[in-house]
């Protein structure tokens, strides 16, 4: 039976998740079994966000801007637009293969994606959930409180991790795939997160306060 997270997972593959055609190619053999192709490729970016509450994609996907490539013809990392087959896209992350297979690691790449989403309405100039700011009340209310909280840096050490944006991407990818990890080194953290941007509750309320289309 197909879920309401199934088909939200399913549209965030179509509409916000860009594979070339060739991105596969060059994986090491350890790795061809596994992937075989750039269809598979995309697949497994996806189940990298899978473990999303519903409600946070359903946020994504309201949101023209919020996109992951992988594209071994672009430069990895952040930017701001991209042209990319039909039009340009804002708000972009460009994954290596290589991220794309470790799900810690492909939410690292895309957390400053996520970053922007969170921290500034569609169309408005960017701002960062991790510096304090939010789309809608709800989630400037939990922005504040992150802001505080990452202020302390316990973990920052334990990570290797030095800036802002780099702990935000660890604090995510660990409070979605490792939670034990960041409740040891960071409780307090651990614990906002999943009752915030981890809950269905608290997405709930973010998503009504959404300005109708």
């Amino acid at each position: 039976m197909t879920t309401l997270r199934d088909t939200a997972l399913k549209l965030i593959w179509q509409h916000k998740l860009h594979v070339a055609p060739n991105a596969a190619e060059g994986l090491p053999r350890a790795w061809q079994q596994r992937i075989g192709s750039s269809l598979n490729l995309s697949q497994e970016l996806m189940n990298a966000h899978a473990a999303l509450p519903e409600g946070m994609l359903r946020y994504w996907l309201a949101r023209p801007d919020g996109h992951l490539l992988v594209d071994p013809n672009l430069p990895p990392g952040y930017a701001e637009t991209l042209v990319w087959r039909a039009g340009p896209l804002q708000n972009c992350v460009v994954l290596r293969w290589a991220e794309v297979l470790e799900p810690l690691a492909a939410l690292r790449a895309s957390a400053v994606m996520l970053d922007i989403l969170l921290g500034s309405a569609a169309g408005a100039a960017p701002q960062m959930f991790s510096e304090g700011f939010g789309a809608t009340p709800e989630l400037a209310r939990a922005a504040e409180l992150y802001n505080e909280l990452a202020g302390l840096g316990y973990g920052a050490e334990a990570w290797g991790v030095q800036s802002k944006a780099d702990y935000w991407a660890m604090c995510l990818a660990l409070a979605v795939h490792a939670p034990a990890e960041l409740n040891r080194e960071h409780p307090l953290l651990e614990r906002h997160l999943r009752r915030t941007l981890l809950s269905e509750p608290f997405w709930r309320t973010v998503n009504a306060q959404l300005p109708s289309s």
